[in-house]
């Protein structure tokens, strides 16, 4: 039994993940790989950075907020 629930658990998590990730999308920046994570109940603001690794370095350096935002942070997750 302990293996259904395993299995049914992770296209559960999928579907709320990738509704999440449709819905953090700015409605006039389609496509766009920078989220800003925030919540009522904190002034405190993070960002989620989606990367597409065959861009590479260039792609990166095209973005010109993306570099500002990962420059000010204070802690990087990789």
């Amino acid at each position: 039994m302990e293996v259904k629930r395993r299995f049914l658990f992770a296209p559960a998590l999928a579907v709320v993940l990738l509704a999440g990730g449709i819905k953090a999308q700015v409605p006039d920046r389609p496509g766009t790989v920078l989220f800003q994570v925030t919540t009522p109940d904190s002034a405190h603001t993070s960002y989620l950075f989606g990367t597409h690794h065959a861009f590479g370095e260039s792609f990166l350096d095209s973005l010109p907020v993306v570099r500002e935002k990962l420059f000010l942070c204070r802690e990087l997750i990789v």
